[in-house]
């Protein structure tokens, strides 16, 4: 029988090499031109790209670990000269190909987080001026594993570019100006038309925000038909026809995001908000949104669903008072990043102007995990169902969201012990 020290000895000696397999798992991968530039590179655009380096150009690389064609979602002014055109400071060149240029002549890498798992390939080499950019357009909630190995790495970023309005470049998902051209409420007869609610979704899965349960208590007392994989009612993709069909039949369109994360608003509450249709909206971040008064319900100003219902019921009845959803058309526009991406474009013009501004030192953001994830998660809501207990919708409030943030932003493990509709956000 083995000796109790060399027990010991054994577990010490298995548990470090374990730690040391997980530690080669999740640290990055040494730069490999083949790995980068295999099969997942897209060479569509790179005969565009024989430029001659000059030293009034600002140029800017997007990274990508596998430098494949996402680039194009967020990229919707293009590469080269094309997204600065219009800047004020407009001597700057975006390009996602890496051999563009030697990488010590990039004054700027933007790096997309979400596309990161444990196989990161970053730059081999990195002057001290070069500034680096983390970019992430999702939820905290959506990438976890990806993103947290990504931050907890040792690559040290200098600004931040995300839909967060406290980022060093912000993107947001939409946007809202002055109306300069004339807006007609639509008409009561028209109106009287429409009824009920929609709800498009493709994700089935049980949600952070526990959205699905939601929809479900509500379905009860307020006719909502489901649209998608998860409904019973075709439409393939939430795209132009669809919004035009649920414009035309319903008076209600449910945006209820899969997470509830501060500051987090997608295109859909911007796509909906373009047409005459009043968004009922259940999101953490909708405090912060680029969003004109009076245009959306929140649930949470109701105690509860019956409440929330009730007011539904009274406004799908009442046509006149309906209308006033829409009063705000007559002085604002809504723009989203589906038909237009100047919120991109003006934070690139953004990154061009500090590029050009010496006397302005890169900001190191030291913290950045917790930052974007908060302590302990904080940044998101996420709390469990007691599955041995049925929702109590009608008797229970609603939590408030901004309240939660404030109480058990650093306790919300507290959070998970609660009965009820402090769970009701998965």
């Amino acid at each position: 029988m083995l000796s109790e020290k060399r027990v010991v000895s054994c577990i010490i000696i298995v548990g470090s090499i374990l730690l040391f397999l997980n530690f080669r798992y999740i640290t990055q991968v040494p730069y490999n031109e083949k790995f980068v530039f295999g099969t997942y590179y897209n060479v569509a655009d790179i005969s565009s790209y024989n430029i001659s380096y000059d030293n009034n150009i600002k140029y800017v690389l997007y990274w990508s670990p596998y430098m494949n064609t996402t680039w194009d979602y967020y990229t919707p002014t293009g590469y080269g000269i094309q997204p600065f055109k219009e800047c004020k400071y407009n001597k700057c060149f975006a390009t996602r190909y890496v051999k563009a240029l030697p990488l010590e002549k990039f004054s700027a890498i933007i790096f997309d987080a979400s596309y990161y798992n444990n196989q990161r390939v970053v730059p081999p080499t990195r002057t001290r001026q070069q500034v680096y950019i983390y970019m992430n357009m999702y939820a905290p909630g959506y990438m976890k594993l990806n993103a947290k190995l990504f931050l907890l790495h040792d690559i040290i970023f200098n600004w931040t570019m995300t839909y967060r309005p406290g980022s060093d470049l912000v993107v947001l998902y939409g946007y809202t100006e002055e109306r300069k051209t004339k807006y007609d409420i639509p008409s009561i007869e028209l109106l009287k038309n429409k009824s009920g609610a929609a709800w498009f979704t493709n994700d089935c899965d049980d949600s952070d925000s526990k959205r699905e349960v939601l929809v479900k208590e509500l379905k009860k007392f307020f006719k909502i038909d489901i649209y998608g994989k998860c409904g019973q009612l075709p439409c393939t993709d939430l795209h132009a026809r669809c919004y035009e069909m649920i414009e035309k039949k319903y008076k209600f369109y449910l945006v209820f995001e899969k997470y509830c994360c501060k500051d987090y608003i997608t295109e859909e509450l911007y796509n909906t908000l373009q047409r005459d249709i009043v968004p009922v909206v259940y999101n953490w971040g909708i405090e912060h949104a680029s969003i004109p008064p009076g245009s959306v319900i929140n649930v949470d100003d109701f105690d509860n669903v019956y409440e929330l219902a009730a007011y539904l019921n009274y406004l799908d009845t009442n046509e006149h008072e309906y209308a006033k959803y829409f009063e705000w058309k007559k002085e604002f526009v809504v723009f989203s990043k589906e038909n237009n991406r100047a919120s991109f474009k003006t934070s690139l013009c953004e990154l061009c102007k500090r590029l050009h501004e010496p006397k302005i030192l890169p900001v190191h953001h030291d913290d950045l995990y917790t930052w974007w994830f908060g302590r302990q998660g904080s940044t998101c809501l996420v709390l469990q169902t007691n599955s041995n207990e049925k929702f109590k919708l009608l008797t229970e409030s609603f939590p408030s969201m901004f309240g939660l943030f404030d109480s058990f932003c650093f306790a919300i493990d507290e959070l998970q012990t609660t009965t009820f509709i402090h769970d009701i956000h998965d």
